[in-house]
């Protein structure tokens, strides 16, 4: 397990890399497979490994924007529903009827997708009372108006697909940084591992391989 940050492990791994093609580090190392080769092979997936990092690092910005673009859209729905309930409490105070049949008095549900549908039933509840709706144009609110809170509520949908798609790519995105992070720990601890073998003697040298000498 990584227990420093990645930004400082990569710049410890470039160090170890360059520091092991040293001939007086090398040298002493090709015997057991530590040689240009497998440095080559090690450079590569250093290579890799930053593509993976910034690719994840991308991944995740652009989930922030999603989540951001949803947050914004919701607090939309909720301001067009919140005013359009106390409209309707004033406009129907005398009709349980036709609050009821449209729930304006359901209790509002906690999980998100659950909360989007509700919104939507509730806006398409109150467009198929036509009475309901003229009568709501001494308030401002048209047709047209409750209509565009349904496109609304529609749009955050859509948002909320985003986020769940750009949620699912930035984990696939972190399972490959893992999976590639876990890669270069096994290319160090082979160099490390060789180095306290063919520079056993040489204390100064193990040190520029991150090799702590006691």
């Amino acid at each position: 397990m990584m227990r420093i940050s990645i930004s400082k492990f990569m710049m410890s791994v470039k160090t170890i890399f360059t520091n092991a093609r040293r001939p007086e580090i090398l040298t002493p190392m090709q015997q057991f497979g530590v040689d240009e080769p497998f440095l080559d092979e090690c450079d590569q997936k250093s290579r890799e490994a930053s593509d993976i990092i910034a690719k994840q690092k991308l991944e995740y910005q652009e989930l922030d924007i999603a989540y951001n673009n949803a947050y914004s859209k919701r607090d939309e729905c909720e301001k067009n529903i919140n005013i359009l309930s106390k409209i309707l409490r004033l406009h129907l105070r005398d009709n349980d009827e036709m609050a009821n049949r449209i729930g304006l008095y359901k209790p509002k549900k906690s999980k998100v997708d659950d909360r989007i549908d509700q919104m939507h039933s509730f806006f398409l509840a109150v467009i198929k009372e036509p009475n309901l709706v003229n009568e709501l144009s001494v308030y401002k609110i048209t047709l047209a108006v409750v209509e565009g809170y349904i496109a609304d509520i529609e749009e955050y949908k859509n948002l909320r697909s985003i986020v769940k798609s750009e949620k699912g790519q930035a984990e696939n995105a972190t399972q490959q940084r893992d999976k590639v992070l876990e890669e270069l720990e096994f290319y160090v601890d082979k160099i490390r591992t060789i180095a306290k073998i063919s520079l056993a003697d040489s204390p100064q040298l193990l040190e520029e391989l991150g090799v702590n000498v006691k």
